[in-house]
Protein backbone atom coordinates (compact mmCIF):
# COMPACT_ATOMS: atom_id res chain seq x y z
CA UNK A 1 0.00 0.00 0.00
CA UNK A 2 1.70 3.43 -1.23
CA UNK A 3 1.29 6.15 0.59
CA UNK A 4 0.41 9.91 -0.81
CA UNK A 5 0.58 13.26 -0.01
CA UNK A 6 -2.54 15.36 0.21
CA UNK A 7 -1.23 17.11 -2.90
CA UNK A 8 -0.97 14.11 -5.05
CA UNK A 9 -4.50 12.80 -3.61
CA UNK A 10 -6.23 16.18 -4.91
CA UNK A 11 -4.31 15.89 -8.36
CA UNK A 12 -5.32 12.10 -8.38
CA UNK A 13 -8.97 13.28 -7.91
CA UNK A 14 -8.91 16.19 -10.21
CA UNK A 15 -7.78 13.41 -13.11
CA UNK A 16 -10.74 11.05 -12.20
CA UNK A 17 -12.96 13.81 -12.73
CA UNK A 18 -11.15 15.23 -15.45
CA UNK A 19 -11.87 11.50 -17.18
CA UNK A 20 -15.18 12.16 -16.36
CA UNK A 21 -16.52 10.98 -13.11
CA UNK A 22 -18.42 13.87 -11.54
CA UNK A 23 -17.80 15.53 -7.91
CA UNK A 24 -20.97 14.01 -6.16
CA UNK A 25 -20.77 10.36 -7.94
CA UNK A 26 -17.23 10.56 -5.96
CA UNK A 27 -18.28 11.85 -2.92
CA UNK A 28 -21.38 9.08 -2.47
CA UNK A 29 -18.32 6.78 -3.22
CA UNK A 30 -16.78 8.24 -0.17
CA UNK A 31 -19.30 8.54 1.95
CA UNK A 32 -20.72 4.95 1.28
CA UNK A 33 -17.48 3.14 1.73
CA UNK A 34 -16.54 5.09 5.23
CA UNK A 35 -20.27 4.09 6.57
CA UNK A 36 -19.59 0.54 6.26
CA UNK A 37 -16.03 0.23 7.63
CA UNK A 38 -17.92 2.45 10.77
CA UNK A 39 -20.95 0.43 11.20
CA UNK A 40 -18.35 -2.72 10.66
CA UNK A 41 -16.05 -1.59 13.26
CA UNK A 42 -18.56 -0.21 15.65
CA UNK A 43 -21.29 -2.80 15.17
CA UNK A 44 -24.05 -0.77 14.73
CA UNK A 45 -26.20 -2.99 12.98
CA UNK A 46 -25.89 -5.73 15.82
CA UNK A 47 -26.47 -2.52 18.27
CA UNK A 48 -29.54 -0.58 16.81
CA UNK A 49 -30.43 2.83 18.06
CA UNK A 50 -26.81 4.48 18.64
CA UNK A 51 -26.68 7.85 19.09
CA UNK A 52 -24.36 8.98 16.31
CA UNK A 53 -22.98 12.39 16.21
CA UNK A 54 -21.89 13.60 12.95
CA UNK A 55 -19.81 16.94 12.56
CA UNK A 56 -19.44 18.36 9.43
CA UNK A 57 -17.89 20.82 8.22
CA UNK A 58 -18.73 23.38 5.21
CA UNK A 59 -16.60 21.83 2.39
CA UNK A 60 -16.73 18.60 0.63
CA UNK A 61 -15.42 16.43 4.29
CA UNK A 62 -19.11 17.56 5.35
CA UNK A 63 -20.40 16.14 1.91
CA UNK A 64 -18.83 12.77 2.99
CA UNK A 65 -20.25 12.92 6.46
CA UNK A 66 -24.21 13.82 5.28
CA UNK A 67 -23.46 10.62 3.25
CA UNK A 68 -22.09 9.01 6.47
CA UNK A 69 -25.28 10.15 8.37
CA UNK A 70 -27.92 8.93 5.46
CA UNK A 71 -26.26 5.40 5.03
CA UNK A 72 -26.10 4.71 8.96
CA UNK A 73 -29.57 6.03 9.19
CA UNK A 74 -30.57 3.26 6.77
CA UNK A 75 -29.54 0.94 9.05
CA UNK A 76 -31.00 1.66 12.46
CA UNK A 77 -28.16 3.85 14.12
CA UNK A 78 -29.81 7.68 15.18
CA UNK A 79 -27.24 10.09 13.26
CA UNK A 80 -27.41 14.01 14.46
CA UNK A 81 -25.66 16.06 12.07
CA UNK A 82 -23.89 18.94 13.36
CA UNK A 83 -22.91 21.76 11.01
CA UNK A 84 -19.52 22.75 12.80
CA UNK A 85 -19.35 25.68 10.26
CA UNK A 86 -22.23 26.92 9.23
CA UNK A 87 -24.42 25.50 6.22
CA UNK A 88 -22.47 24.31 2.88
CA UNK A 89 -22.33 26.67 -0.18
CA UNK A 90 -20.66 24.10 -2.88
CA UNK A 91 -22.96 22.49 -5.34
CA UNK A 92 -22.30 19.05 -3.91
CA UNK A 93 -22.56 19.14 -0.22
CA UNK A 94 -25.36 21.36 -0.30
CA UNK A 95 -27.07 18.14 -1.97
CA UNK A 96 -26.27 15.70 0.07
CA UNK A 97 -27.87 17.38 2.59
CA UNK A 98 -30.45 17.78 1.21
CA UNK A 99 -30.59 14.03 1.12
CA UNK A 100 -29.80 13.67 4.54
CA UNK A 101 -32.61 15.92 5.66
CA UNK A 102 -35.45 14.00 3.27
CA UNK A 103 -34.87 11.34 6.06
CA UNK A 104 -35.29 13.60 9.06
CA UNK A 105 -32.37 13.65 10.10
CA UNK A 106 -31.72 16.26 12.59
CA UNK A 107 -29.65 19.03 11.98
CA UNK A 108 -28.37 21.47 14.62
CA UNK A 109 -25.93 24.56 13.38
CA UNK A 110 -22.92 24.70 16.26
CA UNK A 111 -23.17 28.94 15.68
CA UNK A 112 -26.54 29.12 16.49
CA UNK A 113 -26.87 26.47 19.63
CA UNK A 114 -23.58 26.04 20.54
CA UNK A 115 -25.11 24.27 24.32
CA UNK A 116 -27.14 22.14 22.42
CA UNK A 117 -24.53 20.67 20.20
CA UNK A 118 -22.01 20.65 22.91
CA UNK A 119 -24.47 17.96 24.74
CA UNK A 120 -25.39 16.06 21.57
CA UNK A 121 -21.16 15.41 21.63
CA UNK A 122 -21.02 14.32 25.35
CA UNK A 123 -23.90 11.83 25.01
CA UNK A 124 -22.91 10.43 21.72
CA UNK A 125 -22.15 6.40 21.51
CA UNK A 126 -19.97 7.66 18.31
CA UNK A 127 -18.30 10.87 16.86
CA UNK A 128 -18.10 10.90 13.81
CA UNK A 129 -15.34 13.72 12.61
CA UNK A 130 -15.59 14.72 9.13
CA UNK A 131 -15.23 18.61 9.83
CA UNK A 132 -11.98 18.94 7.69
CA UNK A 133 -10.06 17.01 5.05
CA UNK A 134 -6.47 16.84 3.56
CA UNK A 135 -6.18 20.52 2.91
CA UNK A 136 -6.60 21.58 6.74
CA UNK A 137 -3.30 23.53 7.77
CA UNK A 138 -2.44 25.28 11.00
CA UNK A 139 -4.08 26.21 14.12
CA UNK A 140 -7.55 26.35 15.02
CA UNK A 141 -9.79 29.34 15.98
CA UNK A 142 -11.11 29.55 19.11
CA UNK A 143 -14.63 28.29 18.22
CA UNK A 144 -12.62 25.28 16.16
CA UNK A 145 -10.86 25.03 19.42
CA UNK A 146 -13.92 24.51 21.73
CA UNK A 147 -15.24 21.54 19.46
CA UNK A 148 -11.88 19.60 19.61
CA UNK A 149 -11.93 20.03 23.37
CA UNK A 150 -15.43 18.28 23.46
CA UNK A 151 -15.24 15.86 21.34
CA UNK A 152 -11.97 14.93 22.80
CA UNK A 153 -13.89 14.94 26.69
CA UNK A 154 -16.61 13.08 25.18
CA UNK A 155 -16.34 9.16 26.36
CA UNK A 156 -17.94 8.35 22.92
CA UNK A 157 -15.50 6.25 20.58
CA UNK A 158 -14.28 8.97 17.17
CA UNK A 159 -14.15 7.68 14.16
CA UNK A 160 -12.55 10.57 11.67
CA UNK A 161 -12.80 10.45 7.93
CA UNK A 162 -9.49 10.73 5.65
CA UNK A 163 -7.43 13.14 8.88
CA UNK A 164 -8.27 13.72 12.45
CA UNK A 165 -9.60 17.67 12.09
CA UNK A 166 -6.85 19.86 13.49
CA UNK A 167 -3.89 17.48 11.55
CA UNK A 168 -2.87 18.16 8.18
CA UNK A 169 -2.60 15.60 5.63
CA UNK A 170 1.47 16.16 5.55
CA UNK A 171 1.55 15.35 9.40
CA UNK A 172 3.75 18.33 10.33
CA UNK A 173 1.53 21.34 10.18
CA UNK A 174 -1.48 20.45 12.64
CA UNK A 175 -3.19 22.16 16.06
CA UNK A 176 -1.85 20.65 18.81
CA UNK A 177 -5.72 20.55 20.17
CA UNK A 178 -6.15 17.85 17.14
CA UNK A 179 -9.10 15.59 17.84
CA UNK A 180 -8.09 12.21 18.38
CA UNK A 181 -9.34 9.09 17.25
CA UNK A 182 -10.11 5.89 17.88
CA UNK A 183 -10.55 5.03 13.83
CA UNK A 184 -9.53 7.07 10.86
CA UNK A 185 -11.04 5.55 7.89
CA UNK A 186 -8.71 6.96 4.71
CA UNK A 187 -9.85 7.30 1.44
CA UNK A 188 -8.24 6.34 -1.46
CA UNK A 189 -4.54 5.62 0.17
CA UNK A 190 -2.51 6.52 3.44
CA UNK A 191 -0.98 9.64 3.65
CA UNK A 192 2.08 11.31 5.63
CA UNK A 193 -0.28 12.01 8.78
CA UNK A 194 -1.09 7.99 9.33
CA UNK A 195 2.59 6.96 9.56
CA UNK A 196 4.50 9.16 11.35
CA UNK A 197 5.28 9.21 14.99
CA UNK A 198 4.26 12.44 15.81
CA UNK A 199 0.32 12.10 14.83
CA UNK A 200 0.02 8.45 14.28
CA UNK A 201 -1.51 7.50 17.40
CA UNK A 202 -3.71 10.66 17.00
CA UNK A 203 -5.16 8.24 14.30
CA UNK A 204 -6.25 5.51 16.37
CA UNK A 205 -6.82 1.97 13.82
CA UNK A 206 -6.14 2.75 10.39
CA UNK A 207 -8.12 1.25 7.35
CA UNK A 208 -8.36 2.30 3.75
CA UNK A 209 -11.35 2.64 1.02
CA UNK A 210 -11.57 3.14 -2.20
CA UNK A 211 -13.57 5.01 -4.11
CA UNK A 212 -13.30 3.35 -7.40
CA UNK A 213 -10.47 5.69 -8.95
CA UNK A 214 -8.98 3.84 -11.71
CA UNK A 215 -5.23 2.75 -10.92
CA UNK A 216 -3.51 4.62 -13.59
CA UNK A 217 -4.58 7.65 -11.97
CA UNK A 218 -2.61 6.90 -8.58
CA UNK A 219 0.35 5.57 -10.92
CA UNK A 220 0.76 9.23 -12.43
CA UNK A 221 1.76 10.01 -9.14
CA UNK A 222 5.36 9.77 -7.03
CA UNK A 223 4.09 8.18 -3.71
CA UNK A 224 6.07 9.56 -0.60
CA UNK A 225 6.49 5.73 0.91
CA UNK A 226 5.25 2.50 0.64
CA UNK A 227 3.75 0.31 3.49
CA UNK A 228 5.42 -3.29 3.49
CA UNK A 229 3.04 -5.97 3.18
CA UNK A 230 3.12 -9.84 2.51
CA UNK A 231 2.86 -9.49 -0.73
CA UNK A 232 5.97 -7.39 -1.49
CA UNK A 233 7.50 -9.77 1.40
CA UNK A 234 6.94 -13.10 -0.10
CA UNK A 235 8.97 -10.95 -3.52
CA UNK A 236 11.49 -10.27 -1.48
CA UNK A 237 12.13 -14.07 -0.26
CA UNK A 238 14.06 -16.25 -3.20
CA UNK A 239 12.86 -19.97 -2.94
CA UNK A 240 15.68 -22.80 -1.63
CA UNK A 241 16.83 -24.71 -4.29
CA UNK A 242 16.04 -28.49 -4.28
CA UNK A 243 19.77 -29.33 -5.17
CA UNK A 244 20.62 -26.32 -2.47
CA UNK A 245 23.75 -27.19 0.29
CA UNK A 246 25.01 -24.80 3.50
CA UNK A 247 26.87 -23.19 0.62
CA UNK A 248 24.36 -21.76 -1.49
CA UNK A 249 23.13 -19.55 1.26
CA UNK A 250 26.08 -17.37 2.72
CA UNK A 251 28.02 -17.17 5.54
CA UNK A 252 27.89 -14.51 8.18
CA UNK A 253 29.78 -13.33 10.52
CA UNK A 254 28.58 -11.64 13.80
CA UNK A 255 30.73 -9.75 15.98
CA UNK A 256 29.00 -9.35 19.20
CA UNK A 257 28.81 -9.34 22.48
CA UNK A 258 30.78 -9.15 25.80
CA UNK A 259 31.76 -10.42 29.02
CA UNK A 260 28.63 -8.05 30.37
CA UNK A 261 26.32 -8.88 27.59
CA UNK A 262 26.17 -11.90 26.12
CA UNK A 263 22.27 -12.04 25.52
CA UNK A 264 23.50 -9.65 22.71
CA UNK A 265 25.32 -12.33 21.15
CA UNK A 266 22.95 -14.92 21.74
CA UNK A 267 19.60 -12.81 20.72
CA UNK A 268 21.62 -11.67 16.97
CA UNK A 269 22.84 -15.42 16.17
CA UNK A 270 19.26 -16.42 17.07
CA UNK A 271 17.51 -14.39 14.52
CA UNK A 272 20.21 -14.81 12.07
CA UNK A 273 19.82 -18.98 12.41
CA UNK A 274 15.90 -17.82 11.82
CA UNK A 275 17.19 -16.15 8.93
CA UNK A 276 18.04 -19.17 6.30
CA UNK A 277 21.87 -18.53 6.52
CA UNK A 278 23.98 -21.51 5.41
CA UNK A 279 26.72 -20.37 8.09
CA UNK A 280 27.14 -18.43 10.89
CA UNK A 281 30.40 -17.73 12.53
CA UNK A 282 30.05 -15.78 15.74
CA UNK A 283 33.12 -13.65 17.34
CA UNK A 284 33.10 -12.54 20.80
CA UNK A 285 35.37 -11.49 23.22
CA UNK A 286 36.59 -14.92 25.36
CA UNK A 287 35.77 -14.64 28.66
CA UNK A 288 32.15 -15.26 27.52
CA UNK A 289 32.50 -18.01 26.12
CA UNK A 290 30.60 -20.29 28.42
CA UNK A 291 27.61 -18.25 28.60
CA UNK A 292 27.16 -17.80 24.91
CA UNK A 293 27.72 -21.41 24.17
CA UNK A 294 25.34 -22.83 26.25
CA UNK A 295 22.74 -21.48 24.59
CA UNK A 296 23.89 -22.14 20.90
CA UNK A 297 24.67 -24.99 18.92
CA UNK A 298 24.32 -23.62 15.34
CA UNK A 299 27.25 -20.78 14.64
CA UNK A 300 30.88 -21.48 14.66
CA UNK A 301 32.52 -20.16 17.75
CA UNK A 302 35.36 -17.57 17.66
CA UNK A 303 36.18 -16.19 21.02
CA UNK A 304 38.86 -13.13 20.25
CA UNK A 305 40.91 -11.37 23.05
CA UNK A 306 39.50 -9.39 25.67
CA UNK A 307 40.43 -6.86 28.17
CA UNK A 308 40.32 -6.84 31.95
CA UNK A 309 36.76 -5.89 31.38
CA UNK A 310 35.88 -8.90 29.12
CA UNK A 311 35.13 -6.18 26.37
CA UNK A 312 36.98 -7.12 23.01
CA UNK A 313 40.69 -6.02 23.04
CA UNK A 314 42.66 -4.48 20.36
CA UNK A 315 44.51 -7.30 20.14
CA UNK A 316 41.58 -9.54 18.64
CA UNK A 317 41.50 -7.00 15.38
CA UNK A 318 44.09 -9.58 13.47
CA UNK A 319 42.40 -12.90 14.05
CA UNK A 320 39.44 -10.76 12.70
CA UNK A 321 40.41 -9.83 9.70
CA UNK A 322 41.71 -13.01 9.17
CA UNK A 323 37.76 -14.01 9.17
CA UNK A 324 36.57 -11.15 6.45
CA UNK A 325 37.32 -12.19 3.37
CA UNK A 326 35.34 -15.63 3.82
CA UNK A 327 32.04 -13.92 4.89
CA UNK A 328 28.85 -12.78 2.78
CA UNK A 329 28.16 -10.53 5.53
CA UNK A 330 28.73 -8.91 8.55
CA UNK A 331 26.83 -7.50 11.79
CA UNK A 332 28.57 -5.99 14.15
CA UNK A 333 27.78 -3.78 17.47
CA UNK A 334 25.46 -5.87 19.65
CA UNK A 335 26.53 -5.71 23.06
CA UNK A 336 30.23 -4.99 22.36
CA UNK A 337 30.52 -1.95 24.52
CA UNK A 338 32.42 0.94 23.44
CA UNK A 339 35.59 0.70 25.03
CA UNK A 340 38.91 1.07 22.53
CA UNK A 341 38.91 -2.39 21.73
CA UNK A 342 35.19 -2.05 19.84
CA UNK A 343 36.33 1.08 18.43
CA UNK A 344 38.83 -0.69 17.20
CA UNK A 345 37.27 -3.34 15.39
CA UNK A 346 34.36 -1.74 13.65
CA UNK A 347 36.93 0.05 11.85
CA UNK A 348 38.52 -3.09 10.87
CA UNK A 349 35.44 -4.06 9.83
CA UNK A 350 34.22 -1.42 7.49
CA UNK A 351 37.92 -0.11 6.46
CA UNK A 352 38.59 -4.12 5.41
CA UNK A 353 35.13 -5.56 4.37
CA UNK A 354 34.43 -5.27 0.97
CA UNK A 355 30.76 -6.88 1.83
CA UNK A 356 27.75 -5.94 2.91
CA UNK A 357 28.02 -5.11 6.85
CA UNK A 358 25.19 -4.18 9.45
CA UNK A 359 25.93 -1.52 12.35
CA UNK A 360 23.61 -2.14 15.59
CA UNK A 361 23.57 -0.86 18.76
CA UNK A 362 26.93 -0.07 20.70
CA UNK A 363 28.35 0.04 17.22
CA UNK A 364 25.90 2.54 16.00
CA UNK A 365 27.27 5.00 19.01
CA UNK A 366 30.83 4.45 17.90
CA UNK A 367 30.25 5.31 14.56
CA UNK A 368 28.38 8.70 15.39
CA UNK A 369 31.97 9.40 16.53
CA UNK A 370 33.58 8.26 13.71
CA UNK A 371 31.53 9.31 10.53
CA UNK A 372 34.37 9.36 8.20
CA UNK A 373 33.95 5.30 8.58
CA UNK A 374 30.70 5.26 7.13
CA UNK A 375 31.76 8.13 4.84
CA UNK A 376 34.50 6.28 3.39
CA UNK A 377 33.06 3.35 2.58
CA UNK A 378 32.11 1.60 -0.52
CA UNK A 379 30.26 -1.26 -0.07
CA UNK A 380 26.51 -0.92 1.33
CA UNK A 381 26.07 -0.14 5.22
CA UNK A 382 22.79 -1.42 7.23
CA UNK A 383 22.31 1.00 10.33
CA UNK A 384 19.60 -0.18 12.66
CA UNK A 385 19.31 2.76 14.86
CA UNK A 386 16.69 3.50 17.39
CA UNK A 387 15.58 7.52 17.83
CA UNK A 388 18.23 8.10 20.28
CA UNK A 389 21.19 6.51 18.19
CA UNK A 390 19.87 8.32 15.34
CA UNK A 391 19.81 11.69 16.76
CA UNK A 392 23.54 11.22 17.45
CA UNK A 393 23.86 9.79 13.86
CA UNK A 394 22.33 13.38 12.68
CA UNK A 395 23.54 15.31 15.61
CA UNK A 396 20.05 16.52 15.73
CA UNK A 397 17.40 16.69 18.74
CA UNK A 398 15.19 13.60 18.96
CA UNK A 399 12.28 16.17 19.32
CA UNK A 400 13.51 17.66 15.91
CA UNK A 401 13.41 14.00 14.52
CA UNK A 402 10.33 12.83 15.84
CA UNK A 403 8.33 15.34 14.00
CA UNK A 404 8.88 14.46 10.92
CA UNK A 405 11.56 11.19 10.97
CA UNK A 406 10.46 10.42 7.45
CA UNK A 407 12.03 13.75 6.60
CA UNK A 408 15.37 13.32 8.71
CA UNK A 409 15.81 9.54 7.26
CA UNK A 410 16.00 10.67 3.56
CA UNK A 411 18.36 13.57 4.52
CA UNK A 412 20.56 11.12 5.82
CA UNK A 413 20.44 8.95 2.95
CA UNK A 414 21.18 11.90 1.04
CA UNK A 415 24.24 12.53 2.91
CA UNK A 416 25.65 8.67 2.80
CA UNK A 417 24.19 6.94 -0.27
CA UNK A 418 25.88 3.83 0.52
CA UNK A 419 23.75 3.11 3.63
CA UNK A 420 20.45 1.54 4.20
CA UNK A 421 18.67 3.05 6.77
CA UNK A 422 16.41 1.09 9.58
CA UNK A 423 14.74 3.48 11.58
CA UNK A 424 12.99 1.36 14.67
CA UNK A 425 10.32 2.49 16.48
CA UNK A 426 6.27 2.50 16.13
CA UNK A 427 6.15 2.09 12.31
CA UNK A 428 9.68 1.87 11.77
CA UNK A 429 11.33 3.39 8.42
CA UNK A 430 13.50 1.84 5.99
CA UNK A 431 15.67 4.10 3.69
CA UNK A 432 17.89 4.49 1.14
CA UNK A 433 19.01 6.90 -1.83
CA UNK A 434 17.46 6.32 -4.79
CA UNK A 435 14.61 4.33 -3.39
CA UNK A 436 10.74 4.57 -1.92
CA UNK A 437 10.80 5.11 1.27
CA UNK A 438 9.13 1.82 3.34
CA UNK A 439 7.11 1.74 6.38
CA UNK A 440 7.15 -1.34 8.16
CA UNK A 441 3.53 -1.74 10.46
CA UNK A 442 3.82 -4.94 12.18
CA UNK A 443 5.33 -4.89 15.91
CA UNK A 444 3.80 -3.55 19.30
CA UNK A 445 4.89 -2.64 22.57
CA UNK A 446 5.89 -5.82 23.80
CA UNK A 447 9.11 -5.29 21.42
CA UNK A 448 10.10 -2.92 23.84
CA UNK A 449 12.63 -4.89 25.71
CA UNK A 450 16.34 -5.46 25.68
CA UNK A 451 17.61 -8.04 23.03
CA UNK A 452 14.91 -7.84 20.62
CA UNK A 453 16.99 -5.18 18.85
CA UNK A 454 19.99 -7.84 18.34
CA UNK A 455 17.19 -10.19 17.17
CA UNK A 456 16.08 -7.73 13.67
CA UNK A 457 20.24 -7.13 13.25
CA UNK A 458 20.70 -10.62 12.98
CA UNK A 459 18.07 -11.42 10.88
CA UNK A 460 18.39 -8.83 8.24
CA UNK A 461 22.21 -9.19 8.21
CA UNK A 462 21.16 -13.12 7.88
CA UNK A 463 18.92 -12.19 4.62
CA UNK A 464 22.34 -9.95 3.43
CA UNK A 465 24.45 -12.86 3.79
CA UNK A 466 22.12 -14.72 1.50
CA UNK A 467 22.46 -12.27 -1.42
CA UNK A 468 19.43 -10.29 -0.98
CA UNK A 469 20.14 -7.15 -1.34
CA UNK A 470 20.74 -5.25 1.51
CA UNK A 471 17.93 -2.49 1.41
CA UNK A 472 15.35 -5.76 0.04
CA UNK A 473 16.50 -7.34 3.20
CA UNK A 474 15.65 -4.58 5.56
CA UNK A 475 12.02 -4.04 4.06
CA UNK A 476 11.43 -7.76 4.69
CA UNK A 477 13.53 -8.43 8.01
CA UNK A 478 11.79 -5.74 9.60
CA UNK A 479 8.35 -7.37 8.38
CA UNK A 480 9.13 -10.58 9.52
CA UNK A 481 10.65 -9.58 12.81
CA UNK A 482 7.63 -7.16 13.78
CA UNK A 483 5.08 -9.59 12.44
CA UNK A 484 6.35 -12.70 14.62
CA UNK A 485 6.55 -10.01 17.59
CA UNK A 486 2.61 -9.67 17.16
CA UNK A 487 2.30 -13.73 16.79
CA UNK A 488 4.32 -13.64 20.35
CA UNK A 489 2.13 -11.44 21.60
CA UNK A 490 -1.31 -12.65 20.49
CA UNK A 491 -0.46 -15.96 22.52
CA UNK A 492 1.91 -14.93 25.37
CA UNK A 493 0.56 -11.11 25.79
CA UNK A 494 2.83 -8.02 24.92
CA UNK A 495 3.37 -7.69 29.01
CA UNK A 496 4.88 -11.76 29.14
CA UNK A 497 6.64 -12.12 26.15
CA UNK A 498 10.43 -12.26 26.37
CA UNK A 499 13.23 -12.11 23.64
CA UNK A 500 13.60 -15.57 23.94
CA UNK A 501 9.88 -15.93 22.65
CA UNK A 502 10.78 -13.59 19.46
CA UNK A 503 12.91 -15.94 18.25
CA UNK A 504 10.93 -18.92 18.82
CA UNK A 505 8.14 -17.21 16.68
CA UNK A 506 10.13 -16.35 13.75
CA UNK A 507 9.80 -19.47 11.79
CA UNK A 508 5.41 -18.82 12.48
CA UNK A 509 5.83 -15.50 10.44
CA UNK A 510 8.33 -16.92 8.28
CA UNK A 511 5.94 -20.04 7.30
CA UNK A 512 3.38 -18.23 5.63
CA UNK A 513 6.41 -16.99 2.63
CA UNK A 514 6.89 -20.62 1.69
CA UNK A 515 6.86 -21.83 -2.11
Amino acid sequence: MKVYSGQSIKRIEQACFDAGMTELRLMENAGVACAKVIRREFALEENKGKLVAVLCGKGKNGGDGFVIARKLSEIGAEPVIILTHAKPTIAEPVKMLERAESLDIRVYEYAAEPALCKEVIAQADLIVDCMFGIGYRGLADERTRELFEAVNASPAKVAAVDVPSGLDSEGVNFDPAHIRADLTVSISAFKPVHILEATAASCGKLVVVGINIAPQFFEAEEAVAEITDKRIVRSILPARAADANKGSFGHLLLVCGSYRMPGAAVFSAGGAVRSGVGKITLAFPQPAYPAITSKLNEPLFLPLAADEKGFFDVAARDALVAQLSKMSAVAIGCGIGTDIGAQALLETVCKRCKGTILVDADGINLLSENMYLLEERKAPTVLTPHLGEFSKLMDKPIEDIKRNRAKYAKLFCEQYPQAVLVLKGNNTIIAKKGEILYINPTGNPGLAQGGTGDVLAGLIAGLAAQGISPFESAVAGAFIHGDAGDLCAAELSQRAMSTDDLVRFLPSSLIQFEE
